[in-house]
């Protein structure tokens, strides 16, 4: 029935894939607070002298296996956040090109050869309005990069957001 399924859910199966990638360990889960009566009983029974030899994986490969698992959860939610557009994906442009679209109103900077339309961050951009706007169809990596300010890494993957091309490595800026 589902009452005795949830009463096994609850007392018994917890822990149970540390069983799986651990199965010498007489444990069901490794720290002590953890629900795990069978454990507890066995450890009772061994303070009695009634069960001996007692099996654990060392220490070092269990925390091996917890940030195996942290990796893998990190992963996943790294993979639910939106990233830059991979190079395959991006058109490339001559710096003629780029220079031709700022001409025309669109608000572009290059940095590291990438391309990065900066329209929406104009108005939130920290230094203001007239920095960007003076680095407009420009090579910005020195500026970037700390020749004004060595920007941090969530500027970086912010920056990274808003590529739009790569630029042509045999035109010169």
């Amino acid at each position: 029935s589902s009452r005795v399924l949830w009463t096994l859910a609850v007392t018994q199966l917890g822990y149970h894939n540390f069983h799986h990638s651990l199965p010498n360990d007489y444990r069901n889960a490794v720290r002590w607070y953890q629900y795990d009566p069978t454990k507890w009983f066995i450890w009772a029974l061994s303070c009695f002298g009634l069960v001996s030899d007692l099996k654990r994986f060392p220490e070092n490969e269990v925390l091996k296996s917890r940030l195996q698992m942290k990796i893998e959860h990190i992963k996943q939610e790294i993979s639910k956040l939106r990233h830059a557009p991979t190079d395959t994906q991006l058109p490339v442009l001559t710096a003629a090109q780029v220079k031709d679209k700022v001409a025309k109103g669109e608000c572009l900077i290059i940095v590291k050869g990438y391309v990065h339309d900066v329209a929406s961050w104009l108005d939130d951009h920290p230094g203001g309005v007239e920095l960007l706007q003076g680095q407009f169809g420009k090579d910005s990596t020195a500026a970037f990069n700390g020749a004004i300010y060595n920007h941090s890494r969530i500027a970086r993957n912010l920056l990274d957001s808003l590529r739009v091309a790569r630029l042509d490595s045999k035109t010169p800026l």
